[in-house]
């Protein structure tokens, strides 16, 4: 059987590229987009079985996408692909994305953002700065609030997880109303009415 060519179409770090080239170096012929001359760029493109891109509109522009006649499969590093031009492509490509793969570092910058909002945070640091030292304002509290999640795919899931351990309540909102992650309400955007 012939060695499928994958294309990486984002620019690898030398760690990634170290990585892909361990993993499946043995198994596909790998060729790094951003390494390849120009003009060279189209007929790698039409030669290629799979792509593995981050961000697939930015990495192939839409001149190209005739050239992904070959192609069978597209992997996206990144967790969703709400960003594909599936209207565009040929149509039996296989697309996969990565869901939730940001979901822990998404849900503690959303838990730090609840933080500085609750805590007052921006404004307080900017009275430090000109001076003040304000000890009186009183900021609010989490635990025992209440915190609407729309979404509760892999990061409204991680995010809920995280606030629980505020002691917060969880009211979340996903398409089927169902989650085996605990919620003390869980539901869907009819529910809103």
């Amino acid at each position: 059987m012939d060695k499928q060519n994958i294309v990486v179409t984002y620019n690898a770090s030398p760690e990634q590229k170290a990585l892909l080239l361990e993993v499946l170096g043995s198994l596909a012929t790998l060729t790094f987009l951003n390494e390849i001359q120009s003009a060279q760029r189209e007929q790698t493109l039409e030669r290629a079985d799979v792509l593995l891109s981050w961000n697939f509109p930015r990495e192939i522009l839409p001149h190209e996408y005739p050239r992904l006649q070959h192609v069978k499969f597209i992997q996206l590093i990144s967790a969703g692909a709400d960003h594909m031009p599936f209207a565009e492509l040929p149509s039996h490509i296989i697309v996969a994305s990565n869901p939730g793969a940001y979901a822990t570092p998404m849900a503690e910058h959303v838990m730090a953002m609840t933080l500085a909002l609750a805590k007052r945070l921006l404004i307080e640091h900017q009275k430090l700065r000109n001076g003040e030292f304000d000890q009186f304002t009183p900021n609010r509290m989490l635990s025992g609030t209440t915190a609407g999640i729309l979404g509760f795919g892999g990061i409204g899931r991680a995010t809920a997880r995280l606030m629980r351990a505020f002691a917060m309540h969880i009211y979340a909102l996903n398409q089927s109303g169902k989650s085996t992650e605990p919620a003390d309400f869980i539901g869907t955007l009819q529910d809103l009415e």
